[in-house]
This record gives structure tokens, sequence and C-alpha cells, in this order.
């Protein structure tokens, strides 16, 4: 289990602990290492009668050392004092400063993981594997840069009764790499550990960085508001909508050329890298304009610019891309004029369609994924489910998507011509065919993100608000408390998605 940061925190303290959420991690024992001087024999050095000859001990010289129960000769199991492993060395990725190395020889199969903490008696762990004999090599996750991490090496034979327990080997130290000074660092940031979201650690996110370079970040923040991973892309790109695949395994950032000023998409992409900053795979997303998304099946969705229209393409995973909806054509058929630009795709895999929302006709249109066909549109543009009240409505909406309960979640304006950005929660009522607001959060807050933007609904309940070019986020209990501020003093943020577990970005 992870310790808790005291309730009310001003981020100059500890960091609350990594919630691995991997099978097997196990949290560190903040006691004394192992008795290093205790004698027990490990070596069974009186049983030489099948030296050599078990495959398991090959090559090893050693017997009994490497066996997991009684020898051929009857002898009880060995019942090791101390952890089994041999030249333990840590390394800092060269690729991304944050991320540890910890390597080392094991001797013996067992269970294995290792330990290792930044923040005063908080222990965190790499998930535990069982290991056979030979080289491991474990990643320590979730340490900020340029901070010293304490690291051990932890190994469990108890499940073959050759030791009582765990057995952890002495500490050793290594420093992170210093973070790049343009990084985008938040200039504040506050909040209550006790009534925050539990099981929402981090946040993934991008924003240009603090030098108005025209660089663009895209990097991990923790709770305390430090970066613990971070990639810098390369100019003439911004990654607006960086997420988490469908399946949480991998972290998937759009190259986007359209915005970094050469107004040109043609070239734009999504990459799939995992944590040790590994691209796995490029996918051509042409004439990406803003938005994409991942279904289930890996397949990759994206609205494609062409001109003052949009089109909503879908790339398979072999290859082939579809066109599955014209968004010029719908206009014409309800006889509206406007030009099209997107700014959220989201894909429902329990209804199988597409949220598709368009600033520029302050408008959600939802379509099937399958055939195309327009299922039904929300907001303001001529046949729309409209609202049930006008002051209700949103406005330059951003980032809508369909909670567990169905019920509508966005960003928007407070009116019109407002000048506050607030989060809406609005019923779909089938029956008027309108959206019934029914929670909001925002007003005479005095925070306006004038682009971007959206929120998340966190497994407690919560909200966690992104303002985007305000550059702020904010979680907000379902009373309206505000129980975890982030400021960056006006640097602009793109899309941000709420993580659990950085193990399960691990290669």
């Amino acid at each position: 289990m992870t310790k808790r940061s005291p309730a009310l925190l001003l981020f100059a303290l500890p960091l609350i602990s990594l919630v691995c959420g991997c099978d097997g991690g196990k949290s560190g024992d903040t006691g004394a290492a192992p008795d290093t001087a205790d004698t027990a024999d490990t070596t069974d050095t009186a049983d030489t009668t099948d030296a050599g000859t078990d495959s398991a001990d090959a090559g090893t010289g050693d017997d009994t050392s490497l066996d997991s129960g009684p020898d051929d000769t009857g002898a009880p199991p060995v019942v090791h004092s101390e952890v089994q492993i041999d030249g333990v060395t840590a390394r800092v990725s060269d690729t991304i400063g944050s991320v540890v190395y910890v390597s080392w020889d094991q001797l013996e199969p067992g269970e294995v993981w290792v330990e290792f903490s930044f923040d005063e008696d908080e222990w965190h762990s790499s998930p535990a594997v069982e290991a056979g004999v030979g080289p491991q090599e474990h990643l320590l996750l979730g340490v900020p840069f340029d901070t010293a991490v304490s690291y051990r090496v932890a190994n469990d034979f108890s499940a073959t009764g050759q030791s009582e327990g765990p057995l952890l080997d002495a500490e050793a130290a290594i420093t992170t790499d210093m973070l790049h000074p343009n990084a985008p660092v938040p200039a504040t940031a506050s909040g209550d550990a006790d009534a925050w979201d539990p099981d929402s650690d981090y946040v993934f996110l991008s924003m240009m960085d603090s030098a108005d370079s025209g660089i663009c970040w895209v990097f991990i923040l923790d709770r305390a508001g430090r970066i613990v991973w971070a990639w810098e892309m390369d100019r003439f790109t911004v990654s607006m909508h960086s997420q988490l695949s469908y399946a949480g395994d991998q972290l998937l950032i759009d190259i986007n050329t359209y915005w970094s000023g050469l107004f040109d998409a043609e070239s734009s992409s999504v990459v799939r890298m995992n944590i040790a900053g590994e691209i796995l795979e490029t996918v051509p997303t042409p004439g990406l304009h803003h938005p994409f998304t991942e279904l289930e099946d890996g397949a990759i969705a994206w609205g494609a610019v062409q001109g003052y229209n949009e089109k909503l393409l879908v790339r398979d995973t072999a290859g082939t891309t579809t066109e599955l909806w014209d968004c010029a054509a719908f206009l014409d058929d309800i006889g509206e004029r406007g030009f099209c630009g997107s700014n959220t795709l989201r894909w429902d895999p329990r209804s199988g369609h597409f949220l598709y929302s368009f600033y520029s006709l302050e408008t959600m249109v939802e379509i099937d994924g399958a055939s195309g066909e327009l299922v039904r549109w929300l907001g303001h543009v001529g046949g729309s489910w409209g609202f049930g009240r006008s002051e209700e409505a949103f406005w330059w909406q951003h980032g809508g998507y369909y909670t567990e309960e169905g019920t509508l979640l966005v960003s928007s304006k407070d009116r019109d011509n407002g000048d506050e950005t607030v989060v809406n929660e609005y019923a779909l009522d089938e029956e008027t065919q309108s959206l019934e607001l029914i929670w909001s959060f925002g007003s005479g807050e005095g925070i306006y993100g004038d682009v971007m933007g959206e929120a998340h609904r966190l497994p407690n309940g919560n909200t966690l608000h992104n303002y985007g070019s305000a550059a702020r986020l904010r979680e907000i209990t379902p009373a309206g408390e505000v129980v975890w501020d982030v400021n960056w003093d006006g640097e602009f943020m793109g899309r941000s998605t709420p993580l659990d577990d950085l193990y399960a970005l691990a290669p």
C-alpha cells in the first residue's frame, strides 16, 4: 500500500505515492535492510553428488543455490536470509532523463522487484515478477527530474519455502537528469490529498514551453506539480490531443504540422510510444487538423482539414483509410452555411458512435462508426437537439464526451459572449430531444481559456477541468469544492489524460 501525504498540501511537500496497480506490486518496508552479517549456509557445500548435472544448475558449479525444493538426496531446501543477487547497477535513460533502469544478476529463481524512494518515508515499487536465474532489469517510474532516488532490490522465496518473507538488499542511490530549463513547470500547485481522486495520481498532457520558442512538450505531471516524464517535440510540430491508448498501455502523441505555423496538415501523424521513450509505430494521418481518437481494435480516426471543410477519416490496423463522414455535405443537407473546424473527437465503444465537436458551428455531431450515418447533433445549427433553457446552453464547447452514466460533460463558455470557462453536465431527454443542465461549475471563478479545454469525470466522482489556453488544471468535487489547482501562468495547454498506473506503459 502507498502512503498518502497530509490533507492540505502546498506542493513544496512530498508527492503522494505512486499507485502501481500492477499484479504483485510491493510496498516498501521503511525499516532497516536485512542483516547481511547472517551466516546461514546458502551454498549447501556438503551435497556434491549431482553437481553440474541438474539442467537448472548448468554452468554454475553450485548445486543447491538454484534448487527450489529438496534435492535428490532428500535434503530440505536452503532457507535464504539475504537476497540472491549479484552486480546491481543503475543508470538514467538516455531518452527520458527521469526514467531509471536498475539491473542485476538473479542467482536464485523467485519473486523479485525494486523498491525506491525519493520523498522522505515514502517507498514505491516496480511490479513484482517471477524471475529465473540470469539478468534482470526493472524501471523506476514516477521520479521527478533532478531528484536523488534511493533503491533496493527485493527477493521473496517464501513460495518455495526458501525464505520466511521478502528480503531486501542494501540501499543505493542515483540522481535523475536535470529538466530542460524551458520545460513547462507549473508556477503553483496546491490541493487536498484527502479529497482528490486516489486513482488519478498523474496527468498526461502537452504544452508549449515557457520561453515562447515555439517548442511543444508532452509530459506527465504528478500531484505535487512535478514533471516526472517529458518529451520535447521537434520545431514546427505541436501536440494538441496526446492521450492514452484505448488499451491503456501506450502513449499516443499527435505530431500536428498544421497549427505549428505552417498550416499544412498533410504530413501530420500519430506516434505510439512507451514510457521508456521508444516510438513503437508512426501512423500517417494526412490532413490532421485538430483531434484524433483510437478505437478498441487499434484503428485511428481523425478530422482531416480540406480548405474550409473537414472530413472524418478512419485508418485501420492494416493501413487502409476510409472516409466516414463529410461535414460540408452535412451542412448542405440541413441548409446551413459555415466552415467546418473541429476541436474534439471521442469514440464511445458502448454505442459504436463517434462524438465529433465543431467549434466553428458550436455544435456536436454523433456519427455511427459502422455506417457513417448521422445519429443526431447537439447544439446550435438547424435541427439540433437544443437546451431545456436557453441560458443553460453551451457555447464554444470543447472536450465533450458521454460519461458512464450517459450524461454529456463539456467545457464551455458561460454564455455566448462570456468571459468565463465553465464545466456543464447535461442529461439527454429523448422525449423532448433536448439537453437538460444537471451540474455546472465555474461561474464566478474568473478563469477564461479562449481556446481548447476539456473536462474529465474521475473514478471517485470528482471532475478534472482543463482550462486550455488559460493553462490551468483544477479538480472539483460534486459539491463544487476545488481540491487540486495547478497554474502555469499563461502557457498553452493541450488535451489532458488522468493516469493511475505508469507501469502499464512500460516496455
